[in-house]
């Protein structure tokens, strides 16, 4: 492949040195440019091939740096294929070019942008093309609202009447709309805009003067204006015009463009011209329209003129007003009087102004009302006379209000949305400094909701939730704020007392009002609900962090049990904060493809031969790392995302299948296991089977696995769906054996083909008599009953041998190998056959540290909190560990929560030896997995010299202490078996 050289071939001998050093210069100069872009920038060789991209390339389309390789043109869509290999042709014939197009992002969508090509020469011809790449999304996202906008406004202009304007004071051009036009008795052309000059020459002579003095005094003021004057159009007719506009000004408060309405008024100047005449008439042409139109003699101080549709309006005898005896003032609500009052003053400026106010009517309602003034000024500009159009803006007003209440309310119950709810805590927050209110965020979620809708249907559902909602309007009533922010969400602002105590009282209260039953049709229902309370200032000064936090309190609730209450800690349990993380990242995981596929082999137990394996998912945690399904499989039971995560991880084994198939590798059946709630799902036979069509894939090489708690809620519907799978060719198996309700008599109604074992029958199998008897039974009876029988949890050799010895099928376990990913899983299936191996807990192999370390005779209890993630401080509980080890540079734990390795996860572990409680502060450096799905991990100190030698010093005295007894007094000694206080611990 030719390279590109930017700056051509150097010259084996330079003039001198300063010239070497320019050349330096410019080819640093011009990597910098290239790296730091803030566009995307793409070097493509005279073969169409990528040679060089810089690091917005990578970020903006969502490819990393190794995939922007190779032909460009696998990185446009097909249907801009050709265009842009055209254009790429053009670029090596030496011609710059811009063009619009479409780009692939990683994710498949097509994205609009604008490329340049820029062609580089080499010697004698074109050697490659730089691309400089533009997103314009937003751009044709904005042209095509404005182009909606437009058309709108149009039509809006149409039928108001009104035709709008724009002056560029920088190019000193006029643009009008259509309707513009058409007021001006201007032909529409291809220009459509005028010079000012042009426009203002067409200005009748006897106004130019008082219009260029507005124009300049707004130019001057940087203020908005209105003005009358009379334009004589192309054809010699006078019209009068009323223009009204406002200014635009750019960053540093210059002007830079006029925007503004245009109005006819030459009818209503005609009329009025009439008026002096002919009142009467007059009269009659203003009371037919749905305007209410007046006049005002200011040197008079009376009304001159007021139609009728003015007292259809008021609903009242106007002769009131014309005689003096009432002003529009004394109609007028008292919140509206002040802005009335402030236009008023500027309408004797001689300004024209529109305001809007609510009238008391006789009837006791009220009415909106638009009230546009125009001053009159005489021949010496003074003001003479006022004339007012008045509109009926109820129904408007009413729609507003009522689209305003929709956007900040429930649909459902009416209760105050998530947004109003903001609003009101920033509210309260602002004015914290004034008041020294506080108030509590009661964050209630209603338990086992969802249990409702599936079973009663939604209608029942939503009827609920307006009995809950009714319930806490009594919060309302007291001066609290409740919302509803969520489906069975509920939120309330408490603005009273904060103290600990009262607040448990107020949790209370509120629990006991929601359990009372819920009477709905034929239904009683017992609800009960979990509440998380933060308080502000003590639990945030922020609206986020106080929701964030009560939303913590609120999962701790949860957890304890339901119908219970927490106020939220910062010393929130580590374990608790970390299923709280996994709980709100679980829907960006599926959508960022966090989660990965592992695979456990199944081995026959005779040959050792690969027979199959099961898939098992893996969540890569931005924070927690590698998370196993016990960590997160629970939760997403709970939130209903269970069957999404199945899907998941069929779509995933069905992929991988048919490329192993496709690469020749010895396939061998994959089981995966399949939530209750995804199973019982009407459709799920047709989507198995839907998805095996869609991959090519043998239903043979597919295994469900399906726990006894399927069978509970609708056996016939279960009994079904497997009879279809196992005549489609699935095997279907039952997982964890033993754990559930079946008794082994069951296994005929079932029609399984697998049946699986728990891992508690084999944990002491070789002690414990009454295992082996059921075990050994087991195997008669599924053989008998031609169903094969996998063990799982096989990880001793005793126990190897005994599954051998009374000839067990299948084995699934660490003495074979732990769940692995697709790579080494794949070399597996290659080599066909797997040994037993050692997997006694081993204790890290390498010995990582520099100093001398002791190793206890009996492990410690120790208590481990998080410090530090990110770089953010915390305040966390506490969670329990074994502590094995300890050095001046670190110690070696065993925990039952996954932890990752990483730099910027602080720890601190506390615990109590030779009567001495010691925080030990550091960072986790190795992790590896011990038995039973407990982890061991090597901890790092973070400590100065000074303080390592002290530490040093009190070790001594431990090893000293243990040379002469082997035993530490007055140390936090773990005295039952170590497993069994794991166990322990991790049930706390």
């Amino acid at each position: 492949m030719k390279k590109i050289q930017l700056w051509g071939n150097r010259s084996k001998q330079q003039d001198s040195v300063t010239a070497t050093k320019e050349k330096l210069v410019e080819e640093r100069l011009f990597h910098s440019i290239f790296d730091h872009h803030p566009l995307p920038v793409i070097l493509i060789n005279a073969q169409g091939e990528i040679e060089k991209n810089n690091k917005r390339a990578v970020s903006q389309f969502g490819y990393r740096q190794k995939d922007l390789t190779g032909d460009f043109s696998k990185f446009i869509p097909q249907e801009c294929l050709h265009e842009v290999r055209t254009k790429f042709q053009e670029a090596l014939e030496g011609l710059p070019l811009t063009y619009e197009t479409k780009i692939l992002h990683k994710n498949n969508q097509h994205i609009d942008v604008s490329v340049t090509s820029v062609p580089i020469m080499g010697d004698t011809s074109v050697i490659g093309v730089y691309v400089v790449i533009r997103n314009i999304e937003k751009e044709k996202q904005t042209q095509t609202e404005l182009k909606s906008v437009k058309t709108s406004l149009e039509l809006m202009q149409h039928t108001a009447k009104l035709g709008s304007w724009q002056y560029d004071v920088s190019t000193m051009e006029i643009s009008w709309s259509n309707h513009a036009f058409d007021i001006l008795g201007i032909e529409k052309s291809k220009q459509n805009s005028f010079t000012f000059e042009v426009f203002f020459s067409m200005i009748h002579p006897d106004d130019q003067g008082n219009f260029r003095s507005v124009y300049d005094n707004a130019i001057e003021k940087l203020s908005s204006c209105s003005l009358e004057y009379r334009f004589i159009t192309p054809c010699n007719r006078v019209v009068h015009i009323f223009v009204h506009s406002d200014i635009v000004l750019n960053d540093l408060g210059e002007p830079t463009k006029f925007i503004g309405t245009i109005m006819d008024i030459t009818e209503m100047r005609t009329l009025e011209k009439k008026l002096e005449t002919k009142d009467q008439e007059m009269k009659e042409i203003y009371d037919s329209l749905d305007l209410g139109v007046w006049s005002y003699d200011v040197k008079g101080k009376r009304f001159t003129f007021i139609s009728k549709t003015v007292k259809n309006m008021l609903d009242m005898d106007v002769s009131e007003f014309a005689n003096g005896n009432m002003d529009i003032r004394d109609l007028i609500w008292e919140q509206d009087l002040p802005a009335y009052d402030d236009n008023l003053r500027y309408l004797y400026k001689k300004n024209t102004i529109e305001n809007e106010y609510r009238v008391s009517l006789p009837s006791g309602e009220y009415k909106w009302l638009r009230d546009c003034m125009m001053p009159v000024l005489d021949e010496h500009q003074e003001l003479v006379k006022i004339i007012g159009i008045l509109t009926d803006i109820t129904e408007h007003k009413e729609l507003l209000e009522k689209v305003e209440y929709l956007a900040n309310h429930d649909y459902l119950t009416g209760l105050p949305n998530r947004r109003l709810l903001k609003e009101e805590m920033e509210f309260l927050i602002q004015n914290y400094e004034e008041t020294d209110q506080n108030f509590a965020v009661l964050y209630i979620d209603l338990d086992r909701f969802k249990y409702i809708n599936d079973t009663l249907g939604h209608p029942v559902g939503d009827k609920v939730l307006k009995i809950i909602a009714d319930r806490l309007a009594v919060y309302q009533q007291e001066g609290h704020f409740v919302a509803r922010v969520g489906g069975d969400e509920f939120i309330i602002v408490y603005q009273g007392s904060v103290k600990i105590e009262e607040l448990k009282g107020i949790a209370k209260g509120l629990i006991t009002l929601l359990r009372e039953p819920v009477y709905e049709g034929e239904y009683e229902l017992y609800l009960t609900a979990c509440v998380g309370v933060s308080v502000f200032p003590f639990d945030g000064e922020m609206e986020d962090t106080l929701l964030k936090h009560a939303d913590v309190a609120l999962y701790r609730a949860k957890e304890l049990g339901k119908n219970y209450f927490e106020i939220y800690t910062p010393n929130i349990n580590v374990k608790t904060y970390q299923q709280f993380t996994i709980e709100r990242d679980m829907h960006k995981a599926l959508k960022d493809d966090q989660f990965t596929i592992y695979f456990q082999p199944k081995v026959n137990a005779q040959t050792y031969e690969i027979i199959g394996a099961e898939a098992l998912i893996r969540w890569e945690h931005p924070l927690w790392g590698i998370l196993s399904p016990g960590e997160f499989i629970p939760i997403a039971e709970e939130t209903g995302m269970i069957n999404e995560i199945g899907d998941y991880v069929m779509t995933k084994v069905l992929q991988q299948i048919s490329t192993w198939t496709q690469e020749g590798v010895p396939v061998v059946p994959i089981s995966i296991n399949v939530s209750p709630q995804r199973f019982l799902r009407k459709n799920y036979f047709k989507l198995v089977e839907s998805s095996i069509e869609n991959y090519g894939v043998d239903p043979k090489l597919i295994e469900l696995e399906i726990t006894e708690s399927s069978f509970l809620h609708n056996p016939e519907i279960v009994l079904k769906t497997v009879r279809d799978l196992r005549n489609l060719g699935v095997k279907v198996a039952l997982d964890d054996f033993g754990t559930g309700y079946s008794s082994m008599t069951r296994l005929t109604e079932l029609e399984i083909d697998v049946l699986k074992v728990d891992r508690s029958f084999v944990k002491d199998v070789e002690t414990n008599r009454k295992n082996a008897v059921i075990l050994e039974s087991l195997f008669v009876i599924a053989k008998e009953l031609d169903i094969e029988v996998v063990v799982e949890g096989v990880e001793t050799e005793g126990q190897l041998l005994f599954m051998k010895q009374k000839k067990c099928d299948i084995i699934q376990g660490y003495i074979f190998s732990k769940p692995v990913p697709i790579s080494p899983f794949t070399d597996m299936l290659e080599k066909r056959k797997l040994l037993p191996q050692n997997t006694k807990a081993k204790l890290p192999s390498i010995e990582r540290r520099e100093y001398f370390r002791i190793d206890f005779p009996k492990a410690l209890k120790g208590e481990l909190t998080v410090k530090e993630i990110r770089g953010k401080e915390v305040q966390l509980g506490q969670v329990g560990i074994v502590l094995e080890n300890l050095c001046p540079s670190g110690m070696r734990i065993i925990s039952h929560m996954q932890f990752p390795v990483r730099p910027d996860l602080i720890v601190s572990i506390q615990t109590c030896i030779l009567g001495e409680t010691r925080d030990y502060i550091g960072k986790i450096v190795w992790k590896e997995e011990g038995p039973e799905s407990y982890f061991y991990y090597g901890v790092e100190f973070m400590a100065d010299e000074k303080e390592r030698t002290e530490l040093t010093g009190f070790l001594n005295r431990v090893t000293l202490q243990l040379r002469d007894s082997n035993i530490l007094p007055h140390t936090s000694v773990i005295k039952e078996n170590m497993w069994d206080y794991l166990e322990r611990v991790k049930g706390e």
